[in-house]
């Protein structure tokens, strides 16, 4: 098999593919069914592992890893397994729908996170309506010995024009209280106060301080800039002659 593109990227070690492609889901601001189409199996960990001498580290690209056929998803898993490999399912897994055969399967391998460093599943929740479906899914993976603090979870913000700070708290500080690690992604990145808050969370702030005082800071700090950027010019008598930018 042909790895293109390696050449370029001479140091990255693992191997970086997909087993399948599409997804089964039609979520509103995503784009992989039109793109991709369907959910299907496409290459086996073999075929994207490049082989000796790079490491058993596979990442696998999968948008919907667990919706290729069962038998597909089922012979994947055996072959992390039995080749000794770790994996990152950087994309993530679809907590909403996992079964206790996949959670138990998630839990017989070597999942790790983007840097193959420490013990790390990827999942999301994006929809404030789905929080049943997506902590009874964290139970799952729970029951079969995947805690809670080995999951990240992508959270999408800015996309639903009706989203209110305190739903978006909510949302967060519930995943925390699980000790599970949040990661907003923001839809709208012409929002500075969401874009913030993605800082607030990603950096680990949240640890040190509370939302309200961190978006004070930043909004002092942004009125401060811009005041600073502002100066008048004067001659040498004291009279003002224009007013110029500083950057």
């Amino acid at each position: 098999m042909q790895y293109p593109g390696y050449s370029d990227y001479p140091e990255v070690k693992e191997s970086i593919g997909f087993t399948q492609r599409g997804c089964r889901m039609r979520c509103r601001f995503c784009v992989v069914p039109e793109r991709e189409g369907k959910a299907r199996a496409t290459h086996t960990i073999h075929q994207i592992w490049r082989g000796p001498p790079h490491p058993r580290k596979v990442h696998l690209l999968d948008n919907d890893f667990f919706g290729q056929p069962e038998s597909a998803w089922r012979a994947r898993i055996g072959e992390l397994r039995e080749g000794s490999f770790r994996v990152c399912f950087g994309q993530g897994i679809n907590v909403r729908s996992i079964t206790d055969e996949q959670a138990e399967a998630l839990a017989s391998v070597e999942y790790r996170d983007t840097k193959f460093q420490q013990r790390r599943l990827y999942t999301a929740w994006d929809n404030p309506r789905d929080e049943q479906r997506f902590f009874i899914g964290v139970n799952t993976l729970e029951m079969a010995g995947i805690p809670p603090t080995h999951l990240m979870a992508y959270m999408l913000v800015g996309f639903d024009p009706m989203e209110s700070w305190d739903g978006i708290l909510s949302r967060f500080n519930k995943m925390v209280d699980r000790g599970i690690k949040p990661y907003p992604m923001v839809f709208d990145a012409g929002r500075r106060d969401l874009k913030a808050f993605q800082r607030w969370v990603v950096t680990g702030l949240y640890r040190a301080c509370a939302w309200e005082e961190y978006r004070s800071s930043q909004q002092s700090s942004v009125v401060h800039l811009s005041n600073s950027r502002w100066k008048k010019e004067v001659s040498a008598d004291g009279k003002p002659l224009e007013i110029s930018a500083h950057g």
